[in-house]
């Protein structure tokens, strides 16, 4: 975990606080990404090298990143990628999908997935493969992901000039703890009900302490709380 701590902290302090970045900006069909543009940023890999890159973005469809080689949207073997920052964004590789951080402890981190809401994809059906949208809050998983599939070795140029034909992404976000390696989801029974820690410890903290479970602060103390109670 140390290492973790180490290249995680240095990409913190390279990019300054973790911001907000262009959360404002809402995904398409056509441009299924977490950013506007295609923008500068930095790959920690598992070799503990540093690779700069000019163009990156995240898809939301799968949670990898995409960059751009010779004109061409490329997809990066998420097996090499450790911690990624785009400008003052810095995402965590956790089970082969980028999280941004919210926050980093000694032990570990609050981090946040975006990513589509299938739920709400799934109330309508639409024809495999087709990329008309029945509503913008009912997504084809089918269509999408064929669509997002077409993107790979195709010239940002056209998928640019494309940008604003599709539909809105139906969406959600999750927050989750990384503890000490560990993946919890930020709720209250999935904390309590998880067998890696001391149920009954959880307990006792959550209710002495008043846990509020969108409160980033409270969520990084419970990270460290969870490093102490493990039980395997």
């Amino acid at each position: 975990m140390k290492l973790f701590r180490l290249l995680l902290s240095g990409f913190l302090l390279l990019s300054g606080a973790v911001a907000v970045g262009q959360d404002k900006f809402e995904p398409l069909t056509s441009w299924p990404y977490v950013y506007d543009e295609f923008l500068p940023g930095t790959v920690f890999n598992n070799k503990g090298n540093t690779i700069e890159y000019d163009k990156l973005n995240v898809n939301i469809v799968n949670g990898k990143m995409h960059f751009v080689k010779d004109g061409k949207i490329m997809e990066i073997d998420m097996m090499t990628v450790n911690v990624v920052r785009v400008e003052k964004d810095v995402y965590l590789n956790v089970f082969g999908k980028l999280m941004k951080v919210l926050k980093e402890t000694d032990n570990g981190a609050v981090v946040s997935l975006k990513e589509i809401d299938v739920d709400k994809m799934s109330r309508t059906s639409i024809g495999y493969g087709t990329s008309a949208i029945a509503s913008t809050q009912n997504v084809s998983t089918a269509a999408l992901e064929s669509n997002t599939g077409s993107i790979i070795n195709k010239s940002l140029g056209s998928v640019i000039q494309d940008k604003y034909s599709g539909d809105p992404l139906a969406l959600k976000e999750t927050t989750y703890l990384v503890v000490d390696g560990l993946l919890v989801p930020a709720r209250k029974k999935d904390v309590t009900s998880d067998a890696r820690f001391d149920s009954k410890k959880v307990e006792e903290y959550l209710k002495s302490h008043k846990v509020k479970w969108n409160n980033v602060e409270n969520l990084s103390e419970l990270v460290e709380f969870l490093n102490t109670v493990k039980t395997k």
